[in-house]
Parts: structure tokens; sequence; C-alpha cells
């Protein structure tokens, strides 16, 4: 299973829902349109990240090696372990879904901040 670092995940979480909030303090200019567009590719990057099952975790590399007196290699051992902080596919797509239903709410906060309307507009 491929799998996606818990530090860029958590990382891109953070600056989508940042911009999304930014966006919302923004609301009715166009710079809240342009953070909310830069939400919504983020939202929707996570969210296709996990929908075509890529596991949220760390892989850890721990390199054992015994040296001699001489200092010549006696062994050399290497284990990898992987904390998962996603890795069920049924969370995977829920939590996927979510971030895609976030994405639809930015991409139309976006389209009303930046279509300009009329007053006699229906909507």
């Amino acid at each position: 299973m491929p799998l996606l670092d818990t530090g860029v995940f958590l990382l891109l979480s953070l600056v989508s829902f940042a911009f999304m909030f930014s966006a919302i303090g923004f609301r009715g200019s166009s710079a809240g349109g342009v953070f909310n567009i830069i939400s919504l590719i983020t939202f929707f990057t996570l969210a296709l990240y996990l929908v075509s099952d890529y596991q949220v975790g760390t892989d850890t590399i721990i390199n054992d090696v015994v040296l001699n007196s001489t200092g010549g290699i006696v062994t050399n051992s290497t284990a990898t372990s992987t904390e998962y902080l996603i890795n069920d596919f049924n969370t995977q797509t829920m939590v996927g879904l979510i971030y895609l239903v976030l994405g639809l709410f930015n991409s139309g906060l976006a389209f009303f901040a930046l279509v300009p309307r009329n007053k006699g507009d229906a909507f």
C-alpha cells in the first residue's frame, strides 16, 4: 500500500483549514475567493489521496551496527517499523469523503465570492 507521510498530511490539513477560515473572515472580497480556491485545491488533493487507498503514516528505519575492537563491522541489521495515523480502508474512505465535502463547500463559497452579482439577481 502506498504511504502518505503523516507530517505532509497534517501540514496540508492545517493549510486547508487555515485558508478556509481566513476566507470566511474575508467574505465578500476577492481575497476570500482566492483563499477558497487554495483551500478547495488542498482539500481535493487530500481527498484524492485518501480515497485512492493511500495510508497515512510514518516509516521508521533503525540501523543497528555492532563493531569489533578494530572497527570492523561484526553485524549489521536493519529494522523498519510503520506507525499509521489512518490505515483502515473504511476510515480512509470516510475521511476522504469528509475532505471532498469540505472541498465542495469551498468551491461554492469561491463561486459566490468571485462571481459578480447585481441587486436584481435571483441569488
